[in-house]
């Protein structure tokens, strides 16, 4: 009697190790992760080589998330037609980094913008650009600004095909809310853009 006691108190103890081995497994693996954000502003997936690490990486669209193992990672990007993406991130467990892979313009294409880009003087009274980013196939753009002091600001502007011009949509301000961005129709990779540069702020 006293064996088969023991017996079966054996059996339940290397079952209970196991279901708690089994747990602290699956719960390392799921705080060990988190998520990363990648938009591209490309025109299709096609003939895209990207690495992640060194090692091939398959790229599902053209923005999507991934989940990766938390630390440092490497992810470069080439598509026939536009330039080399390369960049350095770190992945936090249980939270998301916002990448936006963006190809830069054409000579031909930046004199063209250049032309019709707001002017330093006359639409932004005291600021001073310093930096355009293109978005949604060069019809928005957020546009880095300096102010005195060295403030920094950021503007967002739309293209305005019929009359060939840059329109202002959010004047200079130095973060943004959902909410505004929303309103204004921003699109999906400007809005990733400013997350990732944590310029997005949302107050509660």
């Amino acid at each position: 009697m006293n064996r088969k006691r023991l017996l079966i108190i054996g059996v339940c103890i290397i079952v209970g190790l196991s279901i708690a081995a089994l747990a602290s497994t699956a719960f390392k693996k799921k705080t060990d992760t988190g998520t990363v954000e990648i938009a591209l502003q490309f025109n299709d997936t096609k003939n895209i080589q990207a690495t992640l690490d060194g090692q091939s990486f398959k790229i599902t669209g053209l923005k999507d998330d991934y989940t990766l193992k938390a630390g440092d990672h490497t992810l470069a990007i080439k598509k026939t037609g536009y330039d080399d993406f390369s960049t350095s991130f770190t992945v936090t467990a249980g939270q998301a980094v916002y990448i936006t892979v963006g190809p830069k313009l054409s000579e031909h294409n930046q004199q063209a913008v250049t032309q019709t880009a707001p002017s330093v003087n006359t639409s932004y009274e005291g600021w001073t650009i310093t930096g355009t980013h293109f978005f949604s196939n060069n019809m928005w753009a957020v546009i880095d600004l300096e102010g005195e002091g060295q403030i920094l600001g950021y503007a967002i502007v739309q293209f305005d095909a019929a009359t060939s011009s840059w329109t202002t949509v959010i004047a200079p301000t130095s973060s943004f809310s959902t909410n505004t961005l929303a309103d204004n129709n921003a699109p999906d990779d400007l809005v990733a853009y400013l997350r990732g540069n944590g310029l997005i702020v949302d107050i509660e």
